[in-house]
Order: structure tokens, then C-alpha cells, then sequence
């Protein structure tokens, strides 16, 4: 991931959050069809304490 990828990460990620977060809990809780969401995003997310 190159710095321009993490800058765009961070400036949405707030929106993110609070308008798509638990719809991606939803998914993520289904088969693995949901796999739009990079490893890292998750272990991002993980890290911050926002997964269960």
C-alpha cells in the first residue's frame, strides 16, 4: 500500500465508520463472500478496538 492509499484510507475513514460499519459487520459475520475489504482494513479496524 503506497502513502497516497493510506491518506485516502484515513480521510474516509471516520465516514466509514459511522455510515457503513455495522452493514460491514453483517457481511463480515457471513461466508467469505464479502472479501472487499482489505486484510489490512481489518487489522486496522481490529487494532482500534472496533471488532467484536
Amino acid at each position: 500500500m503506497n502513502l497516497n492509499e493510506i491518506n485516502n484510507h484515513s480521510s474516509v475513514s471516520e465516514e466509514w465508520d459511522k455510515e457503513t460499519q455495522k452493514d460491514w459487520q453483517e457481511k463480515m459475520s457471513e461466508p467469505v463472500k464479502f472479501k472487499k475489504i482489505t486484510e489490512e482494513e481489518y487489522k486496522r479496524l481490529k487494532e482500534e478496538g472496533k471488532l467484536n
